[in-house]
C-alpha cells in the first residue's frame, strides 16, 4: 500500500474506538454510590474480609421480586449473592437494564465496624466507548 493510500486509510477510523491492542476501548462514567441492602440475608457476611475496594460486583435484575419489581440483585464475580441495590436507588440502574445500556458496578468501600447497613458501599458507572 502506498503512503498516501495508508494515510487515508487511517483517517476514516473512528478516533478513539480502537485501542493498540485492537480492542474498542471503554470510559465508565460515575453515577451514584450506595451501600448494599440485605446484608445480614445473603453472603456478604460470610465474604466481608474476603471483599475489596476495586472489586467488580454483578448486578441483576429481578423482576419476579414480589416485594419490588424493579428490584436489583448483587453478586459477586464467582455469583455468590451478596444482597440487592436499595429500593431507594434502584430506579437508575433499572432504567439502564431495561434499555439496554452497559454498565459496572464496584466495590468502593468496606468497613467491617459500620452498622450492617453500611459495611458495603458500592459504586455504578455507565459505560461508554472512548
Amino acid at each position: 500500500m502506498k503512503r498516501r493510500n495508508f494515510i487515508k486509510s487511517i483517517a476514516l477510523l473512528p478516533v478513539g474506538l480502537i485501542s493498540a491492542s485492537g480492542q474498542k476501548s471503554e470510559k465508565e462514567i460515575f453515577l451514584f454510590d450506595f451501600y448494599l441492602a440485605g446484608y445480614p440475608y445473603y453472603k456478604a457476611h460470610a465474604l466481608l474480609y474476603k471483599l475489596k475496594p476495586g472489586d467488580e460486583i454483578i448486578l441483576k435484575p429481578e423482576p419476579d421480586n414480589k416485594y419490588d419489581d424493579q428490584a436489583i440483585e448483587v453478586y459477586t464475580i464467582d455469583k455468590q449473592k451478596l444482597g440487592y441495590v436499595p429500593a431507594v436507588s434502584n430506579t437508575v440502574p433499572y432504567n439502564l437494564f431495561s434499555n439496554n445500556i452497559k454498565m459496572k458496578a464496584r466495590i468502593k468501600e468496606v468497613k467491617p465496624e459500620s452498622d450492617h447497613w453500611e459495611r458495603i458501599l458500592i459504586s455504578i458507572y455507565q459505560v461508554v466507548d472512548a
